[in-house]
C-alpha cells in the first residue's frame, strides 16, 4: 500500500467499517469525504491521521502516515482500556493533589508551632511576665 488513502481503504475493511460511518465520525458530508481519497497524494486525509489513530489506537501512526513498518502497534489495547487506565490515573492525580494540599496544610501548622515554641521559649529564657485570664501582665512570684 503505497499511498495513504490505500491504506485508510485497508483499515476500514479489516476494522468492518465505512467511509461512510468515517465521514459521520469525522464531520465531514459523504462526498467531501470520498473526495479525499482522490486528491492529489491524499493531503486532505493526512489532516485526519490522528483522529483515525485515536478512533483506532491499535494502529500504528507511523505506518498510517508513511506505509512503514507494521499496520498494527505490538501491544494492542482496546479504547475501553485506554478509557479505564485514564480515569485510573486521574483518580491517582486527584490523591495526589489532596495529599500535597494536606502537607501543605500541616507545613503550615508546623510553622505556627515552630512559631509559638520560640516564642514561649524566649518568654521563659527572660523571665517575662506572663498574662492572666483577664490579659494584664503580672510578674511570676512565688
Amino acid at each position: 500500500m503505497k499511498t495513504l488513502p490505500e491504506r485508510i481503504d485497508f483499515l476500514i475493511k479489516e476494522k468492518k467499517s465505512s467511509r461512510t460511518k468515517l465521514a459521520a465520525l469525522f464531520g465531514v458530508s459523504q462526498p467531501t469525504f470520498n473526495g479525499y481519497f482522490h486528491s492529489p497524494r491524499g493531503k486532505a486525509l493526512a489532516a485526519l491521521t490522528g483522529r483515525i489513530c485515536e478512533l483506532w489506537p491499535d494502529v500504528s501512526r507511523k505506518w498510517l502516515e508513511t506505509g512503514e513498518g507494521e499496520p498494527y502497534q505490538a501491544e494492542q489495547h482496546s479504547a475501553e482500556e485506554y478509557a479505564a487506565l485514564r480515569a485510573e490515573l486521574d483518580a491517582v492525580q486527584a490523591m495526589l493533589d489532596a495529599q500535597q494540599a494536606e502537607n501543605e496544610r500541616l507545613r503550615s501548622e508546623l510553622d505556627e508551632e515552630r512559631r509559638l515554641n520560640r516564642t514561649l521559649t524566649a518568654k521563659l529564657l527572660l523571665g517575662d511576665s506572663t498574662e492572666d485570664s483577664a490579659g494584664k501582665s503580672k510578674k511570676n512570684s512565688v
